[in-house]
């Protein structure tokens, strides 16, 4: 114990020191400061951008050196109203003028709903006793004001002109310093801006208003573009930003004009962020970190998350446009799409878990064994379709969901056809074609970390774009269906080991498909994700050690577990050790740690867990209670128990898998969606194989057989 205490000591002192360096460092080796301009707009995105409707911003996109990007804003809500942006401006991270809730990131505020942003009274701010309270136990909670505090650290002046800038540079009393009223015409707005570089402003930050309608919309043209014009003869950087949605959802414009990394003689092109890694895409709260590191670079300042680099360099406006208004596209029809996705999902799930069980009972068995393949399958396929346009189509989920269907039943047809071609015993036997369809899932999914997320992103079962804290890696739905794919796949792939009793192989193939899965769900530059492989450690030990015939006892429970936090420990501590520039949310959660911030995280994780998993475990509830009065009324399926004794690798996957969507249940926000989703793709799956079963397979375990009923 004392030395566990030691480890838990040092990391904690080292997180300190590590946390004191860039202070130390800054008094005796700050470099020259740079300048920066920063020009926010509220609810101006891509699709508002035009030739037509906003020509001097297309003239301004259009330039050399132009790198573009697109802002995702959201904040502690599904939407963003200004004051919202700003404070996340000021404060590095997500901050929002109202508390969040246990539905925040399901509705967008109302513009109506949204508070004035005022002028400074006296230099303070009069609501800003009202943003301190809102943040309490979030993430912004302390946070308010760090822009300010870094900025005075620094030794850096700073003006803001207009009352969201105010915001973004009030320290954490909410007092502001060099504050300019934002003059109502666009030549006052470039004269202000002149007026601050003139007087050696370090960071000038422009609140150049908000879009409200056709003719908001071309006065804020005019407004941005005059700034920008006003700023582009000094040496530093300039960016146009639009820091809040301010009605539904969408992504932002982001431009970055000039200065260092985007220079008049850096090529045209998108903006690359190490956080989000989608081409162009960039996170509201990197913004506080891209204007520090403007005016003090690193090994001083912070790193820059933000690079000129990535596809799309050398593009004219147009082009450019074009991708980020259809990106935007997929993302909304996406978003308006997902919660009828997941009920046709599901839906389809229990017709195909019911009906062929039905068919079994009643003694036809096979008649409907494709209905469980095809439902099994359509997990899958719904990610596969996302390769089609269906978003683009005039009714896109419709769209979708013929594209997932024909996909579905296409891999239904491939797997019946190679049982027919290949003579493979396994393959043929009730849980080939499970297996076989458990395989493809999962491969899918690996191989989408390996091609930039193309399955997943914005996809109806995948990860929402406009909505998710995180964009890379796996999401808990592609986390549950990958992992119960992998784990029928075991079924296909050890069961002729199995049925021969070469105890080692069984064991040997289940440890190396767990491997390969727990390297692709948990490893920084692939899934990075730690809860999913809390849960796929211990699964696939017990898959393995049940495949063996080794019993289970408390102890080996007790040693898979230890294995478990274990492996998420290296992880965990690998990531971290990347340093900041190149954490993902792992090593994020680690400095959260060793600063305090763990509990507000676990907080908000178990808010969302129980939101999220009521809906669920009341549908799970429902499927017992009717297995349980069709038990009471005597309806027996003898076809599963002989399944369950002759079936490959029946019994070690049924109960990994249960490990699986219990671990998996407990230590995800998500909560019993990992368990639904899992059962969606194992359940129609198990009801094909019940449907298939005919009782020619002979159980040829040994008679002392730990498994044995």
């Amino acid at each position: 114990m004392r030395t566990w205490r030691r480890l838990a000591v040092g990391l904690a002192v080292g997180g300190a020191l590590l946390g004191a360096v860039p202070s130390a460092a800054v008094a005796d080796d700050a470099p020259n400061p740079g300048t920066v301009v920063f020009i926010g707009v509220s609810g101006l995105s891509w699709n508002d951008i035009g030739p037509d409707t906003t020509p001097n911003l297309w003239q301004l996109i259009d330039q050399p050196g132009t790198v573009v990007g697109g802002l995702l804003n959201r904040t502690v809500r599904a939407g963003s109203c200004p004051a919202d942006g700003w404070l996340t401006v000021g404060a590095g991270v997500r901050a929002a003028e109202v508390a969040p809730s246990l539905t925040s990131d399901l509705q967008a505020p109302d513009p109506n709903e949204c508070g004035e942003l005022a002028e400074p009274a006296a230099g303070a701010l009069t609501t800003w006793s009202t943003y301190v309270a809102a943040a309490a136990g979030t993430e912004a909670e302390g946070k308010l004001g760090s822009l300010a505090a870094w900025l005075d650290q620094m030794g850096l002046s700073s003006t803001a002109i207009g009352p969201g800038a105010a915001l973004a540079l009030a320290d954490a009393a909410g007092r502001v310093s060099g504050y300019v009223a934002a003059p109502p015409a666009a030549a006052g707005l470039a004269e202000a801006v002149t007026a601050a570089l003139a007087g050696g402003s370090n960071l000038v930050l422009v609140d150049a208003g908000t879009r409200s309608n056709t003719a908001g919309l071309a006065e804020l043209d005019q407004r941005v573009a005059a700034a920008a014009q006003a700023a582009a003869g000094h040496q530093g950087s300039v960016y146009v930003a639009s820091i809040a949605d301010y009605g539904d959802p969408a992504i932002g414009l982001l431009a970055w004009l000039g200065g260092a990394g985007a220079g008049a003689e850096t090529p045209a092109g998108r903006l690359w962020s190490n956080a989000v890694r989608i081409p162009g895409l960039a996170l509201l709260p990197q913004v506080t970190a891209q204007l520090e590191a403007g005016l003090i670079p690193a090994p001083v300042g912070p790193v820059s998350p933000w690079e000129a680099a990535g596809a799309g360099r050398g593009d004219s406006a147009a082009p450019r446009a074009a991708y980020f208004q259809d990106l935007s596209r997929h993302a909304e029809a996406m978003r308006h799409g997902t919660q009828v996705a997941y009920l046709l999902v599901c839906g389809l799930a229990a017709l195909g878990l019911g009906l062929p069980l039905l068919a079994a009972a009643r003694g036809w068995r096979r008649r409907l064994e494709w209905l469980g393949l095809v439902a099994g399958s359509l997990p899958v396929a719904g990610f596969i379709a996302n390769l089609t346009p269906w978003w683009r189509c005039p009714y896109p989920l419709a769209a979708w969901a013929v594209a997932s269907l024909a996909i579905a039943g296409a891999i239904g047809g491939l797997v019946a056809g190679l049982r027919r071609l290949l003579p493979w015993a396994t393959l043929r036997s009730p849980v080939g074609a499970p297996g076989a369809i458990g395989l493809l899932t999962a491969a899918v999914l690996a191989a989408d970390l390996l091609v930039g997320q193309a399955f997943a992103l914005a996809a109806p079962l995948g990860r929402p774009l406009l909505d998710a804290k995180r964009l890379y890696g796996f999401g808990n739905p592609a986390f549950a269906l990958f992992g119960t794919g992998a784990i029928l796949a075991v079924a296909l792939l050890a069961g002729h080991a199995w049925r021969r009793a070469h105890n080692r192989a069984v064991a040997a193939t289940a440890l190396l498909v767990g491997l390969v899965a727990v390297v692709f769900d948990g490893a920084p530059w692939l899934g990075a994700d730690f809860g999913g492989c809390l849960a796929l450690i211990p699964a696939f030990a017990v898959l393995a050690l049940l495949g063996a015939d080794v019993k289970v006892t408390w102890r080996r429970v007790a040693l898979v577990g230890l294995a478990a936090l274990a492996g998420v420990a290296v992880v965990a501590v690998a990531d971290y050790l990347r340093g900041p520039a190149n954490w993902t949310h792992i090593g994020g959660f680690v400095d959260s740690i060793l600063h305090g911030g763990a509990w507000e995280i676990l907080q908000r994780k178990a808010g969302m867990w129980l939101r999220l998993s009521g809906g669920v475990v009341i549908i799970l509830a429902l499927v017992a209670l009717v297995v349980w009065l069709a038990r009471r009324r005597g309806l027996r399926l003898p076809v599963v128990a002989q399944l369950w004794r002759t079936g490959p690798m029946v019994r070690p996957v049924a109960w990994a898998l249960l490990v699986l969507w219990l671990v998996g249940t407990l230590v995800n926000d998500s909560g019993a969606v990992v368990a639904g989703l899992g059962l969606t793709l194992a359940g129609p799956l198990f009801a094909a194989a019940v449907a298939r079963q005919r009782g020619v397979l002979t159980d040829d375990r040994p008679a002392g057989s730990a498994l044995r009923p």
